[in-house]
């Protein structure tokens, strides 16, 4: 039964949390038991978002540890579009940035989940940040640079600055500032363009 077993490892690793394998086996219990509820839905979610953020934050963790945490909060972002979870992954994707360097993959997933994080919390200050070029960067926009130079075939990356782009272009414009939403939203089609090839 996989709910005893999550109440026996949570013991073990209630008197020893450095325990790995307890750990592991933990999370794998998690994995196996469908939920009847909402409730005992959203216990045993944020119980096994614990247990993987527990491994990723162990002192020996690698990339391998650190990419379904972040991948799970992205998922959860995206499908409830709650905001704890964008802040959560922003969080997660600051430690990731910190932690690995920009060759590995994780390091380039972090600076797209950050992009996105920024353009969900950040909405309010999408018009913002002018550049000395008069070009306005939306919230995200540097990540995502970075996120492409890393990893140039990313369609994920080019849609998303695409609509970054002109999301920046049409709030201009809905400003009432037509010059500089005519300037950005010659950037914008060009990303847009860029993106389809």
């Amino acid at each position: 039964n996989h709910r005893t077993a999550v109440k026996y490892y949570g013991r073990v690793l209630y008197r020893s949390p450095d325990h790995e394998e307890a750990l592991a086996k933990l999370i794998s219990s998690y994995e196996q038991i469908v939920p009847i509820t909402r409730e005992e839905a959203e216990q045993y979610y944020g119980s096994r978002f614990t247990a993987l953020l527990a491994r990723a934050n162990a002192h020996r963790s690698t990339a391998d540890d650190f990419q379904p945490v972040i991948d799970e909060v992205m998922y959860a972002a995206m499908a409830t579009n709650l905001e704890r979870y964008w802040t959560t992954l922003q969080g997660l994707c600051d430690r990731v940035l910190d932690r690995f360097e920009p060759g590995e993959p994780i390091y380039s997933a972090a600076l797209l989940y950050k992009a996105f994080c920024e353009l969900r919390l950040r909405d309010g200050e999408m018009t913002d940040n002018i550049q000395e070029d008069g070009y306005i960067a939306f919230p995200g926009e540097e990540e995502l640079e970075e996120h492409l130079e890393l990893n140039p075939d990313s369609d994920e990356g080019r849609a998303t600055i695409a609509f970054g782009r002109l999301a920046v272009a049409r709030r201009l414009e809905l400003e009432g500032r037509f010059s500089q939403a005519s300037k950005n939203l010659r950037i914008a089609e060009e990303s847009y363009e860029e993106a389809l090839r």
